[in-house]
């Protein structure tokens, strides 16, 4: 019975591990809100309304400290808004 619910355990810890730790890419149809909302949390920065994901790539396989690159398109007027 003990070693059933260890490898458990270890199989949900595995399955677990590795679902954060993939490179993948997203570009305008599939950078969604929950992606844009990932931005923020990660960088900090609040984005205004109508800011859109265009691309986003995000390398967590091959560096001990995953990272991203966004490329986000933000409404002319709420730029010179934050510009400021």
């Amino acid at each position: 019975m003990h070693i059933r619910v260890l490898v458990c355990v270890v199989t949900i810890c595995l399955l677990g591990c590795d679902g954060g730790l993939k490179d993948y890419y997203l570009n305008e149809h599939t950078f969604d809100a929950k992606a844009l909302e990932m931005v923020q949390q990660k960088t900090g920065v609040t984005l205004p309304d109508g800011a859109r994901g265009l691309h986003l790539f995000w390398q967590g396989a091959a560096s001990v400290d995953p990272s991203f690159v966004a490329k986000i398109d933000i409404p002319k007027a709420a730029g010179e808004a934050m510009a400021r």
